[in-house]
């Protein structure tokens, strides 16, 4: 994309940022598929153990679990933003 003419930033948000939203979203929707598995699951131990758990998750630790995941995704960006700004216009032409 250096060999067309594209900035570092237009590069870097095309290729990296598409998924922020993405990866909120599914963080969601796996905290929601994970209630529900962890409740189905409690149920039938209780059903076979004669034991019940109790299973209760507070919005404290989704929004904890969120902002660990973001801090790990936006490490991850930071790290890949360095290395596209380490590919010199050279070596982009020598590999395509």
């Amino acid at each position: 994309m250096k060999v067309l003419g594209y900035e570092e930033k237009e590069i870097s948000s095309i290729l990296l940022n598409i998924y922020t939203p993405i990866v909120v979203v599914v963080y969601f929707l796996s905290v929601v598929a994970g209630i529900f598995l962890l409740k189905g699951l409690m149920s039938y131990l209780a059903k076979v153990m004669s034991i019940a758990f109790p299973v209760s998750i507070t919005w404290i630790q989704v929004v904890i679990g969120l902002v660990i995941l973001l801090i790990v995704y936006f490490a991850c960006l930071f790290i890949s933003r360095r290395n596209l700004r380490r590919i010199s216009l050279s070596e982009a032409l020598k590999q395509e």
